[in-house]
C-alpha cells in the first residue's frame, strides 16, 4: 500500500489546515503528495512590489512616489529580481492559483507625506503586470496601494471572472482613464480611498454594478465628499457602510459631519453604518436625519447617534466620546424620544453614578451594556470607588442582561500594589453578588480594572457562579 492509499487525501487537508501557515512549505518539501496536495495553498496570495524596492508598512504616509521626477532607477540585480517574481507568479501553472493580489509601493523615511508632481512615465514592471493581471483567473481580492493605475490594468481587472473584493487605495493614473466601456461585473465588496485631487474616485464607483454592492467603504477628503454626493449614483442593495477619513501629512483636516450626510441618502438599503477615525463633531450636526432608514447597527462619535433617533429599527450600537455632560444634554432630548437602542457599547471618559444611570434613561429598552473607561486620574481609588457607590444604591432595570465594566488608563504609569484599596474587601465582594442576585434578569456581569477582576455568570439553574 502507497503511501496516498494509506490515509486519504481529505484526511490530510484536515490536518493541514491545524498547522500554522509558515509550517506550510517545510511540510510540502517532505513529500511530493504534500507538495501537490499543498499548492493551491502555497500561492494562495500574491504580493507584488512593481517599484522593486521593499515596502515597509509601519506609516502609511511616508509614502513616495517612485517615478515622481523620472522612472525610478534601482540595481539590475533587484529588478531582474522582482521580474523573475513576477514571471513565475504570472505563470500558468501559478497564475490560476491565486486569490488574493496586492500590489504595494515603495518606502521612504525621508518624506513624511504623499509627493506627486512629476510625469506620467510608467515603470517597465508596473506595466508588465497590468498586461498579464487578466492571467490571474481566480482572484477575489485586489488591493492596489498608492499605485498608478493604466487603461490596460483597468481593463484587464474589469476581465478578472470572480473577482468580488476591491480595495483601492489613493491609486491615481498614468493616463486619462475611459471607464465609459467598462464594468467590475461581481465586485460585492469595495474600499476606495482619495486624496483632495482624486478626480476619479466617483468614476471607480460608476463601473460598479448596483445591485450587485453589498458592502462599501469610502475614505475621502471633505471636499471630494461634497463633489461626489451630487452625481453618485443610488446604490439599493449596499447592507454595510463605512466612512472613513483620509489624512496625508498634515494638509487635511477631520472633515465635519454634515459633509457626508448627502452620501448617506445614497445607501438606503444600510443595515450597519460607521464612522472610523477622528471626525469634527464640534460643527453643526441636525437634530434628526431621515437616511439609512434600514439602519440596525451603528458604530462612531455618540454627538451623531442623535441624528439616528427616528430610526425605530436601530438596536446595536458602538459609540465613543461618551462623557457626563454628553448624557446630560441626551437625557433631555430622549424625554421626548428615546432610543430604541438594546445593546450598547461606550468608550468614555470617568462616569459618576448619577451619569451611569441616566443611560438607562438615553436607552429605556438596553438590555447588553459594555462600558470601557479611559482615565488619567487616580484610576486605583475611582474604580472600587465606582463600584461601592453601585452596589449602595443599585438602580438598573429589571430586564438587562448583560453588564461589562471595564478601567483603562491613559498612561501606562500604575502602580502595581493594590493591598488596601477597597476597604472591606469581603463586604465590596458580598455587595457585588448581592447586586446580581437582585436582578433575575442579569445573566452576565463582569468587572475589569487595576484593582481586581470579576467574573459571575448565572447558571441554567438560577444560581450565580463568580469568579475573581
Amino acid at each position: 500500500m502507497n503511501f496516498q492509499e494509506q490515509v486519504p487525501e481529505e484526511l490530510w487537508l484536515e490536518i493541514i489546515r491545524h498547522l500554522p501557515k509558515e509550517a506550510l512549505p517545510a511540510v510540502a518539501l517532505t513529500h511530493r503528495a504534500f507538495h501537490r496536495i499543498l499548492r493551491p495553498m502555497l500561492f494562495t496570495n500574491f504580493t507584488f512590489r512593481p517599484y522593486a524596492v521593499a515596502y515597509l508598512p509601519r506609516d502609511r504616509r511616508r509614502v513616495l512616489w517612485p517615478e515622481a521626477t523620472e522612472p525610478i532607477q534601482f540595481p539590475q540585480h533587484t529588478y531582474d529580481h522582482e521580474l523573475a517574481r513576477l514571471n513565475f507568479w504570472s505563470s500558468t501553472e501559478i497564475a490560476p492559483l491565486v486569490r488574493s493580489c496586492t500590489l504595494i509601493p515603495s518606502y521612504s523615511p525621508s518624506t513624511d507625506r504623499v509627493t506627486n508632481t512629476g510625469t506620467n512615465v510608467p515603470t517597465p514592471l508596473l506595466t508588465l503586470f497590468f498586461e498579464r493581471l487578466a492571467r490571474f483567473i481566480s482572484i477575489r481580492y485586489f488591493h492596489g496601494f498608492f499605485v498608478r493605475i493604466t487603461q490596460t490594468g483597468l481593463a484587464n481587472l474589469c476581465r478578472l471572472p470572480v473577482l468580488t473584493c476591491s480595495d483601492i487605495f489613493v491609486c491615481s493614473a498614468l493616463e486619462p482613464l475611459d471607464f465609459s466601456a467598462l464594468q467590475l461585473q461581481h465586485v460585492t465588496n469595495l474600499y476606495i480611498a482619495g486624496a483632495v485631487k482624486s478626480n476619479n474616485s466617483l468614476d471607480w464607483m460608476c463601473i460598479l454594478r448596483p445591485t450587485q454592492l453589498i458592502e462599501v467603504h469610502l475614505a475621502f477628503s471633505p471636499q471630494l465628499f461634497t463633489e461626489i454626493a451630487h452625481s453618485m449614483p443610488t446604490w439599493p442593495q449596499v447592507k454595510k457602510l463605512t466612512i472613513g477619513r483620509i489624512l496625508l501629512g498634515d494638509t487635511l483636516r477631520p472633515p465635519g459631519i454634515p459633509t457626508v450626510l448627502p452620501v448617506l441618502a445614497k445607501f438606503p438599503g444600510v443595515e450597519k453604518f460607521a464612522l472610523e477615525g477622528r471626525w469634527n463633531t464640534w460643527d453643526w450636526v441636525p437634530s434628526t436625519s431621515h437616511s439609512l432608514p434600514c439602519l440596525q447597527d451603528y458604530t462612531g462619535p455618540a454627538k451623531v447617534l442623535g441624528i439616528f433617533r427616528a430610526h425605530t429599527g436601530l438596536a446595536r450600537a458602538s459609540i465613543h466620546g461618551v462623557s457626563s455632560s454628553w448624557i446630560t444634554e441626551t437625557v433631555q432630548e430622549s424625554k421626548t424620544r428615546p432610543l430604541s437602542i438594546s445593546s450598547l457599547r461606550i468608550t468614555s471618559s470617568p462616569l459618576d453614578i448619577p451619569a451611569f444611570n441616566a443611560l438607562f434613561d438615553i436607552f429605556p429598552l438596553m438590555v447588553h451594556l459594555d462600558i470601557n473607561i479611559f482615565h488619567s486620574l487616580d484610576i486605583l481609588s475611582e474604580c472600587p470607588r465606582f463600584l461601592e457607590n453601585l452596589t449602595v444604591t443599585p438602580s438598573l432595570p429589571i430586564t438587562l442582561e448583560s453588564l461589562s465594566f471595564r478601567w483603562e488608563r491613559n498612561d501606562a504609569n500604575l502602580a502595581t500594589e493594590n493591598d488596601g484599596l477597597v476597604a472591606d474587601e469581603l463586604s465590596f465582594r458580598t455587595g457585588l453578588r448581592a447586586l446580581v442576585e437582585r436582578y433575575p434578569a442579569l445573566k452576565s456581569f463582569c468587572i475589569d480594572c487595576p484593582v481586581f477582576s470579576f467574573r459571575l455568570r448565572r447558571l441554567p439553574n438560577g444560581t450565580v457562579d463568580a469568579y475573581w
